[in-house]
This record gives C-alpha cells, sequence and structure tokens, in this order.
C-alpha cells in the first residue's frame, strides 16, 4: 500500500467569520467547531470538501463531508483534494473518523485544545489507486445516506413528540380540556408545586482517575460531553469506567430512561438513557416521583430548561445546582392524563430507540469496512454484498 503525506494531497484553508455569525433560517449551511451544523444568508466556498474543527474545549473535534455552497468559522479547516485523479476528497473524510480518538491525544493548549497545521500535515494517508478509492467512498457513503435519513426520521418523531407535550401541557388543549375548570389558569386536579416536588433529584461522582483498575471498563460513564445534542436518548459515551470504579464512586448505574441533566460544562442538554449508565458529577439524574412518568418528566425538563439556568446564575450561568430545582414552579398534571400521554408518546419512543440502535450498527459496520477495504482482507465485490 502506497502511503502520503497529507500534505501532499490537500490544502487546508479556514473560514473568516466569528462563531456567532450563525443567522437562524440561514439559506446556507455554516460550519463551526461544534457537532451542530448551522445556518447563515451568505456564503463563502463553493466545493466539495472535508471540513474538520480546528479547536475545542473538549477536545473533540467534529468531522463532516459537504459538497456545495457554505461558510464556515475562522477556526474550521476546509480540506480540499489538490488533484481529484489522486485523491477522492470523500474517501479522505471516511480515512479520517479513526483519527479523530488521535487528535484529542495530540491536539494543544491548556483550556482550549488546538489542532494544529503540523499535526495535520503528517497523517500518513493510505493511498490506493483512484478507482479503488471512488469504490470505497461510494461503499461507505452509503451507510452514511441512511444513517441521514434515519436522523430525519428521529427529528420528526421528536418534534412531533415535542408538540403533543407543548399542546396537552403548555397550551393547555389536553383530552377533555373543554370540559375542565380552571383555577387561577391550572386545570381542576392539578397541582403547582417547585420542580423538585416532582423529581428524586440524584448526583454522579468519578472514581479516582490514578487508579487504572478504575478505569477502560465495560460501564458506560456519562459526562456533558455525552450530551446528545440530536436526539433524545444518549447512547454512548467517551469514557467507560469497570465495576470496580463504579464501585469507588459517589455514582448509581442509572436505569434507561433516566433523565441526564449537565449542570457544568455544556449546561442543560437534557437527555434519557438508551443503556444503563454511571454519570459523573457535572450532572443530575432525575427520576419522576409516584405518579410522574419518566417520558413525561424528559419534556417536563426540556420545558424548564431555560428557567432552570436563569434562575440558577442569572443571565450568565455557569451552574444548576440542586438549589435551582427548587426555585420555580412546574405542574403536575392528573395521573389519568399522564398515563394518556404515556399511552400516546411511548410507542414514538420505542420507535426511535429502534432508530437509534440501527444507526449504530450501521456505524458499526462502516468503521469496521474501512481498514478492511484499504487492506485488501475484503474486496470492494465482497463489500457491495453488505451495502444498505
Amino acid at each position: 500500500m502506497n502511503y502520503v503525506k497529507a500534505k501532499d494531497l490537500v490544502t487546508f484553508k479556514t473560514g473568516k467569520l466569528d462563531s456567532n455569525a450563525a443567522e437562524e433560517g440561514g439559506l446556507y449551511p455554516f460550519f463551526t467547531c461544534a457537532q451542530t451544523t448551522y445556518q447563515i444568508n451568505s456564503f463563502a466556498f463553493d466545493t466539495e470538501c472535508v471540513l474538520l474543527a480546528g479547536n475545542n474545549a473538549s477536545a473533540i473535534f467534529p468531522l463532516k463531508y459537504f459538497n456545495g455552497k457554505f461558510d464556515a468559522y475562522q477556526r474550521t479547516y476546509i480540506i480540499e483534494t489538490k488533484q481529484k485523479n489522486q485523491l477522492n476528497i470523500r474517501y479522505f473524510y471516511f480515512f479520517l473518523i479513526p483519527y479523530l480518538k488521535s487528535f484529542e491525544q495530540q491536539a494543544t493548549g491548556a483550556t482550549t485544545k488546538f489542532l494544529t497545521m503540523k499535526i495535520l500535515n503528517n497523517i500518513q494517508v493510505a493511498l490506493p489507486e483512484i478507482e479503488v478509492q471512488d469504490k470505497i467512498a461510494e461503499i461507505l457513503s452509503a451507510y452514511d445516506d441512511l444513517i441521514e435519513t434515519n436522523n430525519q426520521r428521529i427529528a420528526t418523531l421528536e418534534q412531533l413528540a415535542q408538540q403533543i407535550y407543548k399542546e396537552w401541557f403548555v397550551r393547555m388543549r389536553f383530552p377533555g380540556w373543554e370540559n375542565t375548570a380552571f383555577q387561577h389558569g391550572i386545570p381542576d386536579g392539578w397541582e403547582e408545586l417547585p420542580f423538585a416536588g416532582l423529581v428524586d433529584i440524584l448526583s454522579g461522582g468519578t472514581p479516582s482517575t490514578n487508579t487504572i483498575s478504575y478505569w477502560n471498563g465495560d460501564v458506560l460513564f456519562f459526562t456533558p460531553k455525552d450530551a446528545n445534542t440530536n436526539c433524545i436518548y444518549a447512547f454512548d459515551t467517551e469514557k467507560k469506567i469497570t465495576d470496580q470504579g463504579l464501585e469507588n464512586c459517589n455514582s448509581s448505574l442509572y436505569e434507561p430512561n433516566t433523565v441526564f441533566i449537565t449542570a457544568r460544562g455544556t449546561v442543560g442538554k437534557v437527555n434519557l438513557n438508551l443503556y444503563s449508565m454511571a454519570m459523573n458529577q457535572s450532572c443530575f439524574a432525575l427520576r419522576g416521583k409516584t405518579g410522574i412518568s419518566q417520558s413525561y418528566l424528559f419534556f417536563a425538563t426540556k420545558s424548564n430548561v431555560d428557567s432552570m439556568k436563569s434562575i440558577a446564575n442569572g443571565a450568565t450561568f455557569d451552574a444548576i445546582t440542586i438549589d435551582s430545582f427548587s426555585r420555580f414552579k412546574a405542574l403536575k398534571p392528573t395521573s389519568d392524563l399522564i398515563n394518556k400521554f404515556d399511552d400516546i408518546l411511548i410507542p414514538f419512543l420505542n420507535e426511535i430507540k429502534c432508530i437509534v440502535e440501527v444507526n449504530i450498527n450501521l456505524t458499526r459496520i462502516r468503521d469496521l469496512l474501512l481498514p478492511r477495504l484499504i487492506s485488501g482482507k475484503l474486496s470492494i465485490k465482497q463489500a457491495e454484498a453488505f451495502t444498505p
């Protein structure tokens, strides 16, 4: 296999804009160092390229492929091939995916981690014949396309679920509302309580990082870095601990459908956990008290996040504390209405779970295929047989 340094194959440019240049509902994608792709109403680039975050406080560098008009933040790398008959840029995108972990280790800086040109220029790129690159990119893109289609399905289901919650519990158009008496804007049978009156608030903790036997086990360990902004469910974690590590920290193993809310770092992100997870001290785990289901609690928590943030530390917030949950009011509907809500919402959530698990498998297969295709252990013809 022929290996060539990245600096001989691609060019590295950066955007020119500040990260706050995004415009809601803009016509073009706006790529920053965040995982989320924003929008903007102007474009500075019209090309096929790989986009790679150049800095990140958590040393997590989002990687994306795009072809078309867009603009970019000044620390986002726009990577283009020098010669299309030598390097397929989408092949290069897939080739970089396994490097993301090593980027975390190589990045420089104390509070903010930076990917330098020295790191990127010296990547040794496996370079099969261009026809082979084209086929590899085509095969792996089929997985990405299906994953993206599934993500759109998840987003649609989430939006529908969110709208049902708002219709019933914010706009007060729940089943039977026409025949329900209201007192001071609250339906009869409902209660107005401090939010803490709806939930048991549970904390986490981190096992000693100096004890090797506590780490790299099979127990998922949720931190603010793992908050999933693209889906209701958190399903993977950057770090994992051992059973011994779990025994030697202040976290329990929280069962699926616990509500996780990030309290420091990335503040106010809300997820349900797809699998059992431990949790660090920068988050809270919420379980509904009697009569409060986890599906209702998830949407009620998301609906009240802004109140929680503003009460916590004013306009500029750094943390949510246990006290924050007691300092604003929330409504407790009747148990009968929450049960009816569950009857409608749980099928939505179950469908989302199924799609997430399909995407997990598609991603795993895609990432396994690349090294086997490059090494020749798996032929193009064999891989095509598995293409979704």
